[in-house]
């Protein structure tokens, strides 16, 4: 069983081991649509890549147990494989108009946790603080 990783540079550049298929995949279409750049692969199966300058990058990543995942993507997009519960859910909170910002998903269980905001609404438009840290709560 070889160990599993993903690295994150500041620049977006992107570097993984070992990780689910799906995942490689929303890692290699960063932008969602369909426009890919190769990825290189070290002698010790570590996969580099770096996106077009506006493909959005990765900015929350989370490796599970058999072989689940969760990955967000600056422009708010999202790609996962979650536990059956986990994915519920998940499509219960953005039903009730949350916004999923990471699924801090553990290795060796099935014990998760959602870091999510409330979404705003149009008549929040003039809101002084705009800062959705200050909303995240977590499950």
């Amino acid at each position: 069983n070889k160990s599993s990783f993903v690295v994150i540079g500041k620049d977006g550049a992107v570097r993984w081991r070992n990780v689910p298929q799906g995942l490689h995949d929303a890692l290699v279409d960063g932008a969602g649509d369909g426009r890919t750049c190769s990825a290189t692969t070290t002698s010790d199966d570590v996969i580099s890549f770096r996106g077009p300058p506006d493909s959005p990058a990765p900015c929350e990543v989370s490796l599970g147990i058999a072989g689940t995942y969760f990955v967000r993507f600056a422009n708010g997009r999202v790609d996962y494989s979650l536990p059956n519960f986990v994915a519920d859910a998940f499509d219960e909170f953005e039903a009730d108009g949350k916004a999923i910002r990471n699924v801090a998903l553990h290795v060796d269980t099935y014990d998760c946790l959602i870091r999510y905001s409330m979404e705003k609404d149009d008549d929040d438009d003039n809101d002084v603080d705009d800062d959705d840290d200050d909303d995240d709560d977590y499950v």
